[in-house]
């Protein structure tokens, strides 16, 4: 279990403030939610959206009470224009666990047969209490505001204070755009391949990486954006 110490409480609390701020200066806020079975059902809804992510779905594996929340940016009609979420999973080892027997697709019901994964030949030893990101969404409108980048990184700071996580990792389709976005925007400082050919989250053939971070490397992202709001005038916090 990630220690929270004093001053990681401090620098990931002034990222917050200048998030919402920010977020503010637009005329938006910020809201935290724990009902996965409304996130699941508002991005069934919203325009250009996918379905929720099976490891994060509700309908499909089981998340304790406590162990995950979503946030979303609220225009002043209190209108959702994006969204994204975390939940805490507890692994000895997250591919040989949860990936290999697909209990990270879901783990509700038995399954009679498992379609077998192509996975990475030396995947990163990723255990103990690990942060699943995703179900990023912005509305079309909002779009050319970086508010992508700017949920996931609040949904990966918040998951790391209050579910107390050691890692973070996202699923992030494995093309040269969609890497180059979660390095450069969405700021996770670690990928390796994660699977090839049938994606099961997906129901469909696709090459898939894993991004992950560390919870020190958590609290290094937040110093780094703390700067770059303060270089550009933004600083409200820390």
């Amino acid at each position: 279990m990630a220690l929270i110490s004093k001053e990681t409480v401090r620098v990931t609390q002034s990222f917050i403030e200048n998030a919402v701020s920010y977020l503010n200066s637009m005329g938006l806020d910020c809201s935290v939610h724990t009902d996965f079975h409304e996130w699941a059902e508002l991005l069934k809804s919203v325009p250009d959206g996918e379905p929720l992510s099976p490891t994060l779905d509700p309908d499909k594996n089981y998340i304790e009470p406590g162990a995950g929340f979503w946030i979303s940016f609220n225009d002043p009609s209190g209108n959702i224009i994006a969204c994204a979420g975390s939940r805490r999973l507890q692994t000895e080892n997250l591919f040989l666990e949860l990936v290999t027997t697909q209990l990270l697709f879901g783990d509700l019901e038995p399954r009679l047969s498992i379609n077998p994964m192509e996975l990475s030949d030396n995947p990163p030893e990723i255990k103990g209490r690990v942060g699943f990101a995703g179900g990023v969404w912005v509305h079309p409108t909002w779009r050319d505001k970086d508010l992508a980048a700017l949920a996931s990184k609040l949904g990966r700071t918040i998951g790391l204070t209050h579910l107390l996580v050691d890692f973070h990792v996202g699923l992030v389709a494995a093309t040269e755009r969609r890497r180059a976005w979660a390095r450069t925007k969405l700021l996770w400082p670690r990928r390796a391949d994660f699977c090839k050919g049938l994606y099961p989250a997906r129901g469909k053939e696709m090459d898939v990486d894993i991004h992950y971070q560390t919870a020190a490397e958590t609290v290094a992202m937040c110093r780094t954006e703390n700067l770059a709001y303060e270089n550009r005038g933004l600083k409200v916090a820390g």
